[in-house]
Formats: C-alpha cells, sequence, structure tokens
C-alpha cells in the first residue's frame, strides 16, 4: 500500500510539473535582447530629452505624444522595432535563425492582446521556436519567439 501512495505521489509531482512548464520554451538570447531592446534610445524627442523604447512605447500606448520633429510617437517606434529587429537577427534560409516574431501585448484587462497590429513583426519561420516574453511596466509585455528550423 505504501509502494502505491509513492508511485502515485511521483506520477502526481510529474503530471503537475508538466502542466506548470510555460507554452513557450525560453531562450536567453531572445530575455537578453528584449532587456536591452527596451534600453535603445529612439530619434523621439519629448520635452527636450530623447527617449527609450520603454517610454515611447507607454507614449504610444497613450496616443498622446507627438516627437519634436512631427512625427508621432508610434510611427518612430515602429521604424525603431524594425530596424533593431533587421540589425539583430539576420533570418533566413541557410542562417541559424530563420525567422522570428516580435508582438507587444496590452495586459490592462487581465487579457493579453495586441496592443496594435502594426506592433507585429515577422519575418521567416520555422517548427522549432525559443523565446521570451518580458513585462516592461504600464501592463504591457514585449514578447519574441525565435525560430530555428
Amino acid at each position: 500500500m505504501l509502494l502505491v501512495a509513492v508511485i502515485f505521489l511521483v506520477f502526481l509531482g510529474i503530471m503537475l510539473h508538466k502542466s506548470s512548464s510555460p507554452l513557450l520554451q525560453e531562450s536567453k538570447e531572445a530575455d537578453m535582447f528584449l532587456t536591452s531592446m527596451v534600453e535603445v534610445t529612439t530619434p523621439c524627442q519629448i520635452s527636450s530629452y530623447y527617449t527609450n523604447v520603454r517610454e515611447l512605447i507607454s507614449y504610444c500606448n497613450t496616443g498622446l505624444a507627438v516627437c519634436s520633429s512631427g512625427q508621432t510617437a508610434c510611427s518612430v517606434l515602429q521604424g525603431t522595432i524594425r530596424l533593431i529587429l533587421n540589425q539583430s537577427f539576420y533570418a533566413g534560409p541557410g542562417k541559424a535563425i530563420k525567422g522570428y516574431e516580435f508582438i507587444a501585448l496590452d495586459n490592462s484587462t487581465g487579457i493579453e492582446r495586441k496592443i496594435n497590429e502594426t506592433w507585429v513583426f515577422a519575418h521567416g519561420g520555422g517548427t522549432t521556436k525559443l523565446g521570451s516574453q518580458k513585462d516592461i511596466g504600464n501592463k504591457v509585455t514585449l514578447k519574441i519567439e525565435l525560430y530555428y528550423d
């Protein structure tokens, strides 16, 4: 009887461990990328200083900011994120990374949803994906998935 109880506990522990594992297999490369990306200074100057990506996401999410150049915060953010992704991941056939998908998610309602379709950046694709997601404050989560084959 004791043996049956021990086997049951081991089985239960394995099942609980499997169910609590994340759907997205974590990548240190992707995590470091997101951590660095939000600190990149953008060409958008607001209130006499240049904003970083994290600040610009906040401005864009509220829709209230215009850069001193006259461009909206969102248009500068789009261009900056696209540039960072293209310079960071050389994705495609014959490369280690076959593709990527980057999404900004709004968590303000308790349900993750894309902030804006224009904030979804994808290139290439594959079957094996590793990635990371990071809460950057103001109820915004950034998520990146890297495709390897």
